[in-house]
Parts: C-alpha cells; structure tokens; sequence
C-alpha cells in the first residue's frame, strides 16, 4: 500500500518544526556579508605577550567570526602567562609549548584549572563540544573516584594530596578499563570523573616517578581529519578564505560568494537569500544545500518554485 509522504500529522506539526530548525540555523549572509567574511577571515594571527603567533584552519580567534573556524576551535592569549589557549565547550586548555602541529594534524592540550596547581581536582568529565577533534595516539580515559570513603582496598590507587582526613574523605584513581567497578561506584556515592591522560605520566606517577599534578600536566593530545587541511588548501588555491558555516566547510571568495568547494568550481549561496525570501529556512540535508518549506523537506531554490528536489551542487 502506497502511504503519502509526509502524512497529515507530520503536516500539521512541519510549520512548528521549522520555526524551532529557524532559531537553530545561523544566519544566513547576503553577498557583502560573504565579502566581510573573507575579509575578516583572512586575518590569521594575534599577538601574544612578545609573540604574534599564527593559526590556520580549522582554528580560528575566539574573538573573531564564528563562520571563520570549526566550533570549540577558538584560540586566545592568556594573558597571564602569555601561553596559547584554546576554548572548547565551557572549557578552556593551555596549548602545550604553544604548538599546533599542522603537519600531523594534532596538538597536546592542559586543562587550564590543573597549571601550576599543586594539587589539580578533576571535578567535570571532559569533553570535545562540537569540535572536529578526537583524542589521539595512545591516550586513556582516566577515571578518579572523588570523595569516597579512606582505606578502600585494590584495584583503586589513593590520590594522597586529595585525601581530606577532617572530613573523613578520600579520592581514588581506577586504572582499569571498560565497565566501572559496581561496589567501588556505591562506595563513592556514585560520583566519578574521567580526564583523558598520557598513559606514560600515568604510570610515572603511580610508580613515585612523578607527581600527581605534574602527570595531569602532561595532558592529552587531540587530531583532526587530514581531509579538513586538504579541502582547505584547494580553496585557498583557488583565492577562497576558509571557513564553516551551515554546519559544513565554507569557502568564501573574493568576490563576495561563498560555495562548499573551492572558489573556481563555486555553487555560490546566492540561493539562500531566494529561499529565505520564499518563506523558507536554508540548510543541508546529507551535505546537499536544501531550501525547507513548510509544505515540503526541499525545493530547487525557494519555495515558490519546484519541490521535492535539492538544490543542483
């Protein structure tokens, strides 16, 4: 049996949908909005301290557009100590030697709230945002017991400078791997944190090699995709400046468009204004440009014309 698509509930709730997919979507850019963003995203360097120090995509400056890199990419200068940091989520993490290493495509980064500090309590999980980066090399999820009960027997190693005897409070690290320990979870009340960390600062530590603090200080290295600095590099071949917007890499040109490949082989975004005009809300749909209507997932460019169909790359 042949059921209609969408079906008349789905109907009456599309308009609903698309306003809350609207307030989603970042704004779309006119073409001198497009020629601000090449423009403003042609700038990469800031200085710090006695330094100017340079970046490349995917990174961009805190401060600077949020079309001009990947989310949670942000680089800044404390200026405290001078040193590189980059923000991901609500987070903020010291660059180690202040080195991005774009040829291998990583960077090893601090958690901020652990420098200089004698005794670093790990009180969030960490995560990545919506950053392309994924933890690298041979770097593990430490996971820590906080504020358990003292004297809890093998495989949990106490944490000494975490141990607070007023109130009767130890912390732990669990070195083992895959499904958390049941009693050791109910001993501690159920409160766990896991830092991802350097296995080798790991096993320094619990050997007397190091500290505590200085193995946390080690930090973790993070990668991104070799296929990111690919696609950037043909469209600065072609004059583009990249950048992201739409929630997938964006060339802007100089021209004043913008196209998902390179500025001499361009699908400009001309039609998002068409589509905006139309009532509609411009996005993607399996990495295809796509105008949704509230009758309608697509049309061909707005919605007063074809539907049904994506927009031709």
């Amino acid at each position: 049996m042949h059921h209609p698509w969408p079906p008349p509930s789905f109907r009456l709730l599309l308009p609903f949908l698309l306003s809350l997919f609207l307030f989603s979507l970042p704004p779309s850019f006119s073409d001198d909005g497009y020629l601000q963003l090449y423009e403003a995203c042609s700038t990469r360097h800031f200085p710090c301290g006695s330094r100017n120090i340079s970046f490349s995509y995917p990174f961009s400056h805190q401060d600077s557009h949020p079309e001009c890199g990947y989310p949670d990419t942000g680089l800044s200068c404390n200026t405290t100590d001078d040193t590189l940091t980059i923000h991901i989520g609500k987070k903020q993490y010291r660059v180690k030697d202040n080195n991005i290493d774009y040829a291998n495509y990583h960077l090893t980064v601090v958690d901020r709230d652990f420098v200089g500090n004698p005794c670093p309590r790990p009180s969030e999980n960490t995560t990545l945002g919506l950053a392309p980066f994924q933890y690298a090399g041979d770097d593990v999820n430490a996971t820590f017991f906080i504020d358990c009960p003292p004297s809890l027997p093998s495989p949990l190693f106490p944490v000494a400078c975490l141990r607070d005897n007023t109130a009767g409070w130890w912390s732990y690290y669990w070195p083992g791997n895959g499904s958390l320990p049941d009693d050791e979870m109910n001993a501690c009340g159920g409160w766990f944190v896991q830092v991802p960390m350097n296995p080798t600062a790991i096993e320094q530590w619990i050997h007397g090699e190091t500290n505590f603090a200085q193995a946390l200080q080690e930090g973790f290295t993070l990668s991104w995709p070799a296929e990111i600095g690919d696609w950037c590099s043909a469209c600065n071949s072609s004059g583009g400046v990249c950048g992201y917007e739409y929630y997938i890499p964006t060339c802007f040109c100089s021209d004043g468009s913008a196209t998902d490949s390179s500025c001499d082989k361009k699908e400009n975004r001309k039609w998002c204004s068409a589509c905006n005009s139309s009532g509609g809300v411009c996005g993607h749909d399996s990495s295809k440009p796509t105008c949704f209507c509230s009758d309608g997932p697509a049309t061909d460019g707005s919605c007063d014309k074809g539907k049904l169909l994506h927009l031709a790359q």
